[in-house]
């Protein structure tokens, strides 16, 4: 077992706290001020900076941050969450509501990190009232709490913790990486299409005019249609409106908020054991849209794909069942997905309560461009399920690594385990992520 003391915070730590600046000061560019606001989940700092004239920074020299500080909220909704100052943050101010945690010499500053997480969590869960809304410093100060007294094992177990962080950041940079790529590869999809003959992308008009030809939505490949979605549309199913439950005996009934990313998310359900839900019940490939929402929300789709043994949907949300001989499901999920496409449909949107509807009506008025060809349909979908997997897939490790970092964190952070009972190679990252994906 490793070696573990108690002792009061006020013996690992001090404690700076952010300053209130006068709004009289900010400006349009200058010295970022980190505000609660820009703390957001898994200790990232958010960039939705507001500025303090650069004439004014040596003023307030000593509310700098540094690279790694770590910073805790204080006060309001989010009091307790963490974030921590990296390179692209600097330079900044701390404002008030902010405490700047700064280790003293018995503990390591990225142990300090990872140990900040577990001491919250038990600080405030025997806090009391208004403890949990406002972090009052010299009641957290005295708070006691175990820690590995050898500072080498203190840095080893970081340097664990941390080489999962940076796979995890890998990761999220491949994502957003093959993110921008897919988007770029869609742009190219829905205006330029694939030749069958050649399985490639046609040649941009500007480089072969005499292959497209002018439709109401502008340049599109010759053998392409443009049409309103009515004429492919067979029919618009809304959802039950009937109450729903949290007895899980019922059938899953999917709401608005289940769409996201143009994904079916299953993770917040609500159920109902009415016969209506069981009547309209989802099956594999059926395109459902969000017909009720905010402006930003209205009108995203997703396609079922058999998430749950049963699923059925409410009534913000609408089925359309489409003429299969003449348009993909997966093509016009797709093609609902683009922003072009969410402006044509938003223009259709009527004022709703605090919302904005868009009925099958409205949505089949809008014009859509499509190969005549379904086997193109095909190919258009197969590129953009290949890119979409291999986002999918690296979101999948993603969550891996963050439930690995999570029992270690357990493991390490508690002297259940120790860090010398780990292999050696866990410290490489490659090899920490050849073992997470095995």
């Amino acid at each position: 077992m490793s070696k573990m003391v108690s002792c009061p915070l006020s013996d690992l730590i001090e404690i700076k706290r952010g300053y209130a600046f006068r709004s009289e000061d900010y400006c349009d560019f200058g010295i970022p001020i980190l505000r609660v606001s820009n703390i957001s989940d898994n200790q990232q700092i958010d960039d939705n900076y507001i500025y303090l004239n650069s004439q004014l920074a040596e003023r307030y020299k000593s509310f700098q941050v540094e690279f790694n500080d770590i910073l805790l909220v204080m006060v309001g909704a989010t009091t307790g969450k963490l974030g921590v100052v990296k390179n692209k943050n600097l330079p900044a101010l701390l404002n008030q509501n902010i405490w700047n945690l700064k280790p003293k010499n018995k503990i390591d500053k990225e142990y300090l990190r990872y140990k900040s997480y577990m001491i919250l969590e038990s600080y405030l869960a025997v806090a009391q009232g208004s403890a949990r809304e406002f972090l009052k410093q010299s009641d957290f100060l005295k708070y006691t709490t175990k820690y590995h007294i050898c500072k080498l094992e203190q840095q080893k177990i970081a340097k664990v913790l941390s080489t999962i962080d940076n796979q995890i950041e890998q990761n999220q940079a491949l994502i957003e990486k093959y993110t921008a790529i897919k988007q770029g590869l869609m742009a190219d999809l829905f205006s330029r299409g694939i030749d069958v003959k050649t399985g490639k992308l046609r040649s941009s008009y500007q480089q072969a005019p005499e292959l497209y030809w002018e439709s109401d939505l502008g340049w599109i490949p010759k053998d392409w249609g443009c049409s309103i979605l009515k004429r492919l549309v067979k029919s618009a199913e809304y959802g039950i409106s009937t109450s729903l439950n949290e007895d899980s005996t019922g059938i899953p009934v999917l709401r608005m908020n289940n769409i996201k990313n143009n994904e079916f998310n299953v993770s917040d359900l609500k159920y109902s054991k009415e016969q209506a839900a069981y009547s309209i019940r989802l099956k594999k490939g059926d395109v459902l849209y969000n017909r009720t929402n905010s402006m930003e929300h209205v009108g995203k789709a997703a396609i079922w794909k058999d998430e749950l043994d049963k699923c059925s949907f409410a009534s913000y949300l609408v089925r359309i069942n489409l003429n299969e001989e003449l348009l993909l499901s997966q093509y016009f999920a797709y093609w609902m997905s683009l922003e072009s496409s969410q402006s044509s449909i938003r223009v259709f949107a009527t004022p709703a309560v605090q919302q904005v509807n868009i009925s099958p009506t409205s949505l089949q008025k809008v014009l859509i461009a499509c190969p005549k060809c379904v086997d193109e349909q095909k190919l258009i979908v197969k590129e953009i399920k290949q890119i979409t997997l291999t986002i999918s897939a690296e979101e999948v490790l993603i969550k891996k690594l963050k439930i690995e970092k999570q029992g270690l964190m357990q493991d390490l952070l508690t002297g259940k385990k120790s860090v010398e009972s780990l292999p050696d190679s866990i410290l490489n990252s490659s090899s920490l992520s050849n073992k997470i994906t095995q």
